[in-house]
């Protein structure tokens, strides 16, 4: 009968024993499925991040390589602009020349004076204002097929009577209008596209060069604040042509020697 009872009493610790063994197996099996799950949410998370980063990156570097295009392609048409620059002093020389020599051969103020139609004559130049607007480059173009320059601010005076022109004619007062010059070569430094010299009279808005997010590099004309500013040479904005007396007298001279 003894023998019989401590069986029992075995027995029933035994039992207690596995159950309590069981019950901390699936406890910590439980635990360990929460963490896993856990683990998974955060892995998630991390790819989702990853992934975003990736596009930003991706979208970066396609800015960069637009922004070095439209650099390299501006520093070509500034050299050759150089080289037009140096044939057009060298050509005015041999104008002068011929001036003095042959005094039979005159040109009348009244067509010195004269421009062409849709052309303004302001001081003896003429100037186009155009109706569209054209990337930095495309301007720079337009006015180069028309044997002139982009203007640049020559004084207080000009700079007045162009701020008036742009207001005449309609010209957005939150946009703006370019101008011949550029700091693409020398940050910071801005020369002219015609003869790649500095700018004789420059009248900055406060603040102005900024260089906003590293791409402005071509200048322009602010009409509502009424000063330059400096603006991504990508950008569409109106623009001006403008050829001297100079180049007026050498097209009629060489007309006149043609016929």
């Amino acid at each position: 009968m003894k023998l019989l009872i401590l069986f029992t009493i075995l027995i029933t610790i035994y039992k207690t024993k596995s159950a309590s063994l069981l019950t901390g197996f699936y406890d910590q099996n439980s635990t360990n499925l929460i963490e896993d799950k856990q683990a998974i949410k955060e892995i998630d998370v991390l790819r989702q991040i990853i992934n975003q980063e990736t596009i930003i990156r991706l979208t970066l570097v396609k800015e960069v390589k637009a922004m070095a295009n439209d650099m390299n392609s501006l520093k070509r048409s500034m050299a050759s602009m150089e080289t037009t620059v140096a044939s057009l002093k060298e050509n005015s020389t041999n104008i002068y020349q011929e001036l003095n020599k042959s005094k039979s051969q005159t040109i009348e103020k009244d067509d010195i004076r004269s421009c062409e139609k849709e052309w303004v004559n302001y001081q003896g130049d003429c100037y186009y204002f155009s109706t569209s607007t054209a990337s930095f480059l495309d301007a720079m173009g337009a006015c180069h097929r028309f044997d002139a320059e982009m203007i640049l601010l020559q004084n207080a005076e000009e700079e007045k009577w162009l701020d008036l022109q742009f207001r005449i004619r309609g010209y957005p007062a939150n946009r703006q209008v370019w101008l011949g010059a550029s700091d693409v070569q020398h940050e910071g430094r801005f020369l002219s596209v015609s003869n790649a010299e500095g700018l004789r009279y420059s009248h900055w808005v406060r603040g102005q060069p900024d260089n906003l997010g590293g791409r402005e590099h071509c200048a322009t004309y602010w009409i509502q604040n009424k000063g330059m500013n400096d603006a991504p040479c990508n950008n569409k904005y109106n623009y001006v042509c403008k050829t001297n007396v100079l180049k007026k007298m050498l097209a009629l001279s060489t007309s006149k020697r043609n016929t």
